[in-house]
């Protein structure tokens, strides 16, 4: 026994180590040595060390050790962890074999615990190296866990040291750590490796002991089950300490090397169809409606989502949304929309808060829409004042501006945050006309339009009252009757056409097809202008023309509209139709009339 407890008194040359075990005995039949520690004797006087200089000092805490003379071997035992670099490792059955000149025989079926500090990492069955005190190799597996703590199994090899990075830059503190031990691991597609819920995963897992999360380097694809060999992976690296995925698919990159596909798109034959994150019919089709922000999946919902992530934190009122769940095989899409390709003479902006069926084509949303013709401005200003009069004299309702929220996000990504933000603010002190809004004053502003796609048409048409907020700088705002029908020829030129009714004395008709605008309404004077201020023996190659209508072409249309998408086969009676003044007048009558 060492005459002073947690002494190495006890040296075994041959192996290169010394021991401070307070007990040795040497049983001179078997030519052992067997050393042991009593309970009562703290572990941390009871160590091994050793003397080879090339190892650095290496020493561990042991209860037990047995020395054999004949083979000159040091089996060690009861040792709770060997502490190498920033690494705690476990042999298995907590012993250990050394060898001549301090060669530690392979660890196998080893844990192995890092770093030192924290404990991020646990590897086992690790068959380990123990070559120093700052050195080990070998290979272990590493039970990695997703977002949903879903478990598993990853080789992890290639250990070594590597400087780390982000330094204190307190020179004070002498302590800091400069290496850390890192292993490699990777794993293929048939791994089926999921790193978040519905989100696979292949390509490189790299381990840094003073970092919690496993860094990334590879791929992810979506665990899509009903879209037919499904096989879109996205570049993805991961260098954050987040387990959650939000991959970033503005700058997404396919396997291939190209910009991945989501949206709403118009094939060659002007169908509409829908895509996320699997390829369009032809790299060639015009885009109805693109996502923008994080790829991601969210469990509460079973959505797979493209959103701006400050605006479903409820941050900010712009940025788009695009979410897919594929269960239902449903989408609900959020932002701007491209209805065709506008000219100088004609354009249509507009966003919607929509939804779709990737079975069965049914595509439906409410539209903000603002419409540029050029047309002469005494159209629009003879029709504001007819429909101003409408709604002085009859008392139509304010409802053209529809849901004051989902009002918000469809003008926010057209007006910008800065504008918007300002906008609601102004809006909880009173009703601010959106004809005072920067960004939003054109000719013809419709506010609230619900709109459904016809498949069989190729077009979109509107159900409902149409809400019209303003003419210029004319504020209106009010729910009229009426028909919006918006799609494209097959030269892929705009088709529009727009029937307002605030009264039967107050109705107007615009109707544009091969670059031609038709304009008929119920205003003797306004139709009186059109056809003295035609441009039609005039324009230019390519410029919009605008020329007067009748009203058999108007009724033809409207009849056309309500028999293709209504399945109403009666014809339309443009005097017919009460204001809210004259259903009070026939109410009051009746109630005289005793009915």
């Amino acid at each position: 026994s060492p005459e002073v407890a947690g002494e190495a008194a006890i040296d075994f040359p041959y192996a290169q180590f010394k021991t401070s075990i307070p007990e040795a005995r040497w049983d001179l039949n078997t030519q052992k040595i067997v050393m042991t520690k009593a309970p009562d004797v703290p572990l941390e006087d009871s160590y091994f060390y050793t003397t080879r200089k090339d190892l650095d000092s290496l020493s561990f805490n042991a209860t037990k050790a047995e020395y054999d003379i004949q083979t000159q071997q040091l089996k060690v035992s009861g040792i709770p962890y060997i502490t190498v670099a920033d690494a705690r490792i476990t042999p298995e059955n907590n012993e250990v074999l050394i060898l001549e000149n301090a060669k530690i025989g392979q660890l196998k079926n080893t844990t192995i615990v890092m770093d030192t500090l924290n404990g991020y990492h646990r590897l086992t069955d690790g068959v380990v190296n123990v070559i120093s005190r700052k050195e080990f190799s070998g290979y272990a597996t590493y039970q990695y866990v997703n977002a949903v703590n879903d478990t598993f199994a990853i080789k992890m090899t290639d250990f070594h040291l590597e400087p780390i990075t982000e330094q204190t830059k307190n020179k004070r503190n002498r302590g800091v750590a400069t290496m850390q031990t890192v292993g490699n691991g990777a794993v293929t597609e048939q791994n089926n490796i999921r790193v978040a819920p519905r989100i696979f995963y292949k390509g490189d897992m790299t381990m840094y002991a003073t970092k919690p999360a496993l860094q990334l380097k590879g791929f992810v694809k979506l665990d899509l089950k009903k879209i037919k060999d499904y096989k879109t992976w996205l570049l993805y690296t991961q260098s954050g300490d987040e387990k959650e995925i939000y991959l970033d698919f503005d700058n997404a990159i396919t396997e291939e090397g190209r910009k991945p596909d989501a949206g709403l798109h118009f094939a060659e034959d002007n169908d509409l169809y829908i895509t996320f994150v699997f390829d369009k019919k032809d790299p060639a089709d015009d885009d109805f409606f693109l996502p923008a922000g994080s790829l991601f999946y969210q469990e509460e919902t079973k959505e797979f989502r493209i959103e701006d992530r400050a605006k479903s934190t409820g941050e900010k009122l712009s940025g788009k949304v695009f979410a897919y769940n594929e269960d239902k095989q449903e989408v609900r899409f959020e932002g701007p929309v491209n209805f065709f390709e506008g000219t100088k003479d004609f354009k249509v902006t507009a966003s919607a808060l929509g939804s779709g069926n990737l079975e069965t084509d049914a595509i439906k949303m409410n539209s903000f829409i603002m419409v540029d013709m050029n047309a002469p401005a005494t159209v629009y200003q003879l029709m504001a004042a007819s429909i101003m009069d409408v709604i002085k004299n009859e008392g139509v309702k304010e409802e053209g501006l529809g849901d004051q929220t989902e009002l918000l996000y469809k003008i926010a990504d057209i007006v910008g945050e800065r504008v918007v933000k300002d906008y609601e603010q102004r809006s909880l002190q009173g009703y601010v006309p959106l004809a005072t809004v920067q960004g939003l004053q054109k000719p013809l502003v419709l506010s609230n339009v619900n709109l459904k796609w016809s498949q069989e048409r190729k077009s979109f048409y509107s159900e409902g009252l149409l809400g019209l907020s303003h003419l210029g700088r004319n504020d209106l705002n009010a729910g009229m009757e009426g028909f919006l029908e918006i799609g494209k020829s097959e030269d892929g030129a705009p088709v529009f056409h727009l029937f307002i009714k605030a009264s039967p004395d107050s109705w107007f008709y615009f109707g544009v097809e091969d670059n031609r605008l038709m304009i008929h309404s119920s205003l003797p004077a306004l139709n009186d202008f059109v056809s003295k201020k035609t441009n039609a023996s005039k324009a230019k190659v390519g410029e919009l023309v605008y020329i007067p209508g009748t009203i058999d072409e108007t009724l033809s249309w409207i009849n056309k509209f309500r028999l293709t998408y209504y399945g109403l086969e009666a014809p339309y009676d443009l005097s017919s139709g009460s204001t809210e003044a004259k259903k009070k007048e026939e109410k009051k009558k009746e109630e005289d009339d005793g009915f």
